[in-house]
């Protein structure tokens, strides 16, 4: 009795098995992507625009205008590789979105903000946003980008 050749056969990738499909990079979602990506990084990069508006609002003084900007950093950049450990697992693209909204929103409420804590409180919530999106976005990018991964990313 012969062994049937399709009961040993081994399932093959994605990029073996539907090269034409895997070829074509989805230019909307990596539009969309990129579109999530500006906005993150512009609200990072607009706290520090706003710190003279803070400092003089709050009477704050160099040393806690700073310490804003550290809170920022730090929080963005020492929680980052928990949302990259967590990316590895498994997909979360729900994570997009909302890191963008966390970004944006936290950001939004700084001008807002009655108290110099409630300014720290609201930059740490700016800087979970910016942490989750990045991993996740790499390895959303990665995945649509088709066959030409570094440009897609």
């Amino acid at each position: 009795m012969t062994p049937d050749p399709s009961a040993s056969a081994v399932a093959l990738p994605a990029a073996v098995a539907a090269p034409a499909e895997r070829a074509k990079p989805n230019v909307r979602l990596l539009a969309l992507l990129a579109l999530g990506h500006m906005v993150v990084d512009i609200n990072q990069g607009a706290l520090t625009a706003i710190l003279p508006v803070l400092k003089s609002a709050l009477a704050l003084s160099f040393t806690a205008t700073g310490a804003i900007v550290l809170v920022a950093n730090v929080t963005s950049s020492l929680i980052q590789p928990v949302f990259g450990y967590l990316a590895d697992q498994t997909a979360r693209r729900w994570l997009l979105p909302l890191s963008v909204a966390l970004s944006s929103i936290g950001l939004g409420l700084v001008g807002l903000a009655p108290s110099y804590a409630v300014v720290l409180a609201l930059v740490v919530v700016t800087g979970f946003g910016v942490a989750a999106y990045h991993p996740e976005g790499y390895r959303t990018a990665t995945a649509v980008a088709g066959e030409k991964r570094a440009t897609g990313v």
